[in-house]
C-alpha cells in the first residue's frame, strides 16, 4: 500500500524529514509513505482513496483512524491512499474529509502528524505496544 502525502511545501525542512523518515522505516513493510508537492503533475486514479485535510471534516481518534486504513488496506478496490493538505481542483469527490483539529497547521507539521499518525494506526492493527 502506497500512501501519498500531497503538501503545498515546495521543500520540507531536514529535521522534519529526519522525524517523519523514522516513522516510515517502522512501518516500510506494510505501507510506503511518499511525500508529493501539489505542483507536481497529479496522477489520481479510480484506485485511490483520497482524503482531504479539512478544519470542518469528521474527526477520527487513533483507533478509529485505524480501523479506517485497515478496511482501506482489506477492500481490493485501492491501491493507494492519497492524504491532501489543500483541496485540488480536479478531484470532485473526496472519500474522506478529515480533521485533525480544529487549527491550521503548517505543512511541515501536517508532515510529521500524519507520519506519526499512520504509524500508530499501523501499530493499533498490528495490536504492538507503541498506542497503549
Amino acid at each position: 500500500m502506497n500512501i501519498n502525502i500531497y503538501l503545498t511545501a515546495k521543500k520540507i525542512n531536514k529535521t522534519c524529514q529526519e522525524i517523519s523518515a523514522e516513522y516510515q522505516k517502522r512501518i516500510a513493510k506494510q505501507a510506503k509513505i511518499r511525500l508529493i508537492n501539489l505542483g507536481d503533475k497529479l496522477v489520481v486514479s479510480e484506485t485511490d482513496f483520497n482524503i482531504l485535510l479539512d478544519t470542518k471534516g469528521c474527526q477520527l481518534d487513533s483507533e478509529q483512524f485505524a480501523s479506517k486504513i485497515s478496511e482501506i488496506i482489506d477492500d481490493p478496490g485501492y491501491r493507494n491512499v492519497n492524504i491532501f493538505t489543500k483541496r485540488v481542483q480536479n478531484i470532485d469527490n473526496y472519500d474522506l474529509k478529515l480533521s485533525l483539529s480544529s487549527y491550521v497547521f503548517d505543512d511541515e507539521i501536517l508532515y510529521i502528524m500524519l507520519s506519526e499518525q499512520i504509524y500508530r494506526a499501523f501499530a493499533i492493527i498490528n495490536n504492538t505496544k507503541y498506542h497503549k
